[in-house]
């Protein structure tokens, strides 16, 4: 394996191969007994420090016109529902009621189909993202998107381009490491029980199964409380291109676009 894969992965694909063996020991009967000795899972490393944006860093990233506007839309909606970033990518506009503001997830990482009420300022947001992207049921609601890797490196850069500042973000030590993309999840907790959410409302939306995962953004969340962060802008306000949400058709009757503003690609 990579020897920069973090150990909690470097675990997990040593738990796949156990399993592998022990289900080829019984009930298949390949082997007498497993190869694999005892001992054989590696051991977690320190844990290292959790990194998560302030909601007025993330106002900042939302409003920054140089950042690719689809790009946006898919920051401010992971740090307001708290999604995987696998079930945003893969989410069509047919997984969304906007009318009334719900998103469904029949097919995510752990086979238990959950559903719930969408932030009502992220529903506005989605409606007139939707106007302007001029997407079908089975569109992708980001797309162009891709989860190639480099989402990571590519959600710094940004960053950077809307002027975010803040040195531990971009860190990269033995006891911390630079922000990603995936982070918007722990944003999402962090902000969310700092504002007294409750752990089932968290759980809802990031599909978590176990306390110990919320408990582990607690002590941030106690952080942003303490700080006074409070939550999210409006997504429909603060992203330019949606608040000037004026909408046309193309004389050929092509996809609309906003009035003033290129098509996001």
């Amino acid at each position: 394996l990579p020897p920069e894969l973090a150990s909690a992965s470097r675990r997990h694909v040593a738990q796949l191969l156990s399993k592998i063996f022990t289900t080829a020991v019984y009930p298949c009967r390949v082997f007498a007994a497993s190869p694999l000795p005892r001992g054989f899972l590696p051991k977690l490393r320190k844990q290292k420090g959790k990194t998560a944006l302030y909601p007025d860093e993330e106002a900042a990233l939302l409003a920054c016109t140089k950042v690719p506007l689809v790009n946006r839309v898919l920051y401010g909606f992971s740090a307001r529902e708290g999604m995987r970033s696998s079930e945003s990518l893969r989410m069509t506009w047919g997984d969304l009621d906007l009318s009334r503001g719900v998103v469904r997830l029949d097919r995510n990482k752990t086979d238990q189909p959950r559903s719930w009420a969408l932030d009502p300022t992220t529903a506005e947001a989605l409606r007139r993202w939707r106007k302007l992207s001029g997407g079908a049921s089975t569109a992708r609601v980001f797309p162009g998107v891709e989860n190639n890797g480099h989402l990571a490196g590519t959600f710094r850069l940004h960053l950077q381009e809307a002027g975010v500042a803040r040195s531990e973000l971009y860190e990269d030590s033995d006891v911390r490491r630079p922000i990603r993309f995936h982070d918007l999840r722990g944003t999402f907790c962090s902000v969310a029980l700092a504002c007294d959410k409750t752990e089932a409302w968290v759980t809802a939306r990031t599909g978590w199964r176990s306390s110990m995962q919320v408990a582990a953004y607690r002590r941030l969340a106690q952080q942003f409380s303490d700080v006074g962060a409070g939550w999210f802008v409006d997504m429909a306000v603060t992203i330019p291109e949606l608040a000037n949400n004026e909408v046309h058709g193309g004389p050929d009757g092509g996809p609309r676009r906003l009035a003033g503003h290129r098509r996001a690609s």
